[in-house]
C-alpha cells in the first residue's frame, strides 16, 4: 500500500499482526504510523503502546511486549523506529514470529528499506507493507491542496499550492513546515493566496529563520540578531516571523522530549518532523540550551501573547527577548 493514499482523509486500512512502513520520505512515515496508532489504539490507551529505537532494543524485549496483553485494551502497539539493523538482526526470529503471530500485538517496523526478494518480505502479504517514498513535484500540488485542507482547516488556491512546490524541496516535512507556517501567518483568512506565499516563503527562501537558529546552535548570538534585524528592516511580518520560528521549535521541543525518552537523535528528529539534515543543529542547540529546553513551549506562548497585544514591547524587541531566550 501506499502511504500517502493512507493519509487520505477517508481512508481505511485493515490492521494486521505484523506492518512492515518503509521507504525514505522520512516525515510520511512518522505521519503513516501516527495513522496506524489511531487506528490500533484509542487515545486514552496509552499504557497499551510501546515505541523503541531499532539500534538498541533486542527481540526478547519486543516479543515479551508483543505477547503481554495490555491493561484495559484488547490490543498492544509496539513500534521499532529505525529497525533495518532490527530486522537484519533478528531476521530468523522475526520469519518465525510471523507464523504464529501474537493475538494481541501489533508490531509496526519502521524501515528505509525492504528488500521484497526476502523470504521475510514474501512472508508477509502485500498490504501489510507500506512504502513511502518521495512524490515528484508535479504529483504533490493535488496532495498538498487536500492535506492543507485536512490538517489546518485552510483552502490553498492551485497557483499558490505550485509556487510552494516550486519555490521548496520536495520534502513532505519541509512542505508541510511551510504550510503550517502559513496557515498561523494568514490568521482568520479562509484560504492561502498566492500572494501569502510570495510574502512569507518566497521572500524568505534564502535568509529564513533556520538561519537565525543555526547561528544560535552554533553559538553565533550576533549573527542571528543580525538576521532578524535584516529581515525585519526588508518588510517581513513580526507575526509571519513569530510563525516561522514558533513551527521549528515545537518541533526541537517534541524532539527534546523524545530524546529524554531514550530515542536516538535521528529518530527523535524524524519523529518530531524535522528534516534529517537538521539533526546536528538540534542536536547542537538542545545542548547549548540545556534544562532550558523544557521551557520552549512557554516562550512560544508568551512572544505571541506580546505580538497580538499592545505591551510596552516593539514587536522588534518581543522577537529580540525570545533570541536571547534561545541563546
Amino acid at each position: 500500500m501506499d502511504g500517502w493514499s493512507l493519509l487520505e482523509k477517508n481512508a481505511k486500512y485493515d490492521v494486521k499482526p505484523v506492518i512492515v512502513v518503509a521507504g525514505k520520505e522520512y516525515y510520511l512515515k512518522t505521519l503513516v504510523c501516527e495513522k496506524l496508532e489511531s487506528l490500533v489504539l484509542p487515545e486514552s490507551a496509552e499504557m497499551a503502546r510501546s515505541i523503541y529505537d531499532g539500534e538498541s532494543v533486542d527481540w526478547a524485549t519486543v516479543k515479551d511486549d508483543l505477547l503481554t496483553p495490555p491493561f484495559g485494551h484488547p490490543t498492544r502497539l509496539v513500534l521499532l523506529r529505525n529497525a533495518d539493523d532490527f530486522v537484519s538482526k533478528y531476521r530468523e526470529k522475526l520469519e518465525k514470529y510471523l507464523e504464529k503471530p501474537s493475538a494481541c500485538g501489533v508490531l509496526v517496523l519502521e524501515v528505509s528499506t525492504w528488500k521484497s526478494n526476502t523470504r521475510l518480505a514474501k512472508q508477509l502479504p502485500e498490504a501489510q507493507t507500506i512504502t513511502c517514498e518521495h512524490k515528484k513535484p508535479h504529483l504533490l500540488t493535488s496532495f498538498l491542496t487536500k492535506w492543507c485542507t485536512q490538517q489546518y482547516g485552510k483552502k490553498m488556491q492551485p497557483e499558490a499550492v505550485q509556487l510552494l512546490v516550486e519555490l521548496i524541496e520536495p520534502e513532505l516535512g519541509l512542505l508541510n513546515q511551510e504550510l503550517a507556517k502559513l496557515a498561523t501567518f494568514v490568521g482568520n483568512q479562509d484560504a492561502i493566496t498566492v500572494k501569502d506565499v510570495e510574502n512569507l516563503v518566497a521572500r524568505n527562501r534564502n535568509s529564513t529563520v533556520w538561519v537565525m537558529l543555526d547561528a544560535l546552535a552554533a553559538n553565533q548570538r550576533q549573527s542571528a540578531f543580525q538576521t532578524l534585524a535584516r529581515l525585519i528592516d526588508q518588510g517581513e511580518e513580526p507575526l509571519g516571523l513569530l510563525a516561522g520560528m514558533a513551527w521549528q521549535l515545537r518541533k526541537m521541543a517534541q524532539a527534546h522530549r523524545l530524546l529524554q525518552d531514550g530515542m536516538s537523535l535521528q529518530g527523535a528528529v524524524a519523529q518530531a518532523g524535522l528534516p534529517p539534515f537538521k539533526a546536528q543543529s538540534v542536536q547542537q542547540h538542545l545542548k547549548q540550551l540545556g534544562s532550558k529546553a523544557d521551557r520552549l513551549f512557554d516562550w512560544l506562548m508568551e512572544a505571541e501573547i506580546t505580538l497580538k497585544s499592545s505591551g510596552m514591547l516593539s514587536p522588534a524587541a518581543t522577537l529580540e527577548r525570545l533570541l536571547v531566550r534561545l541563546s
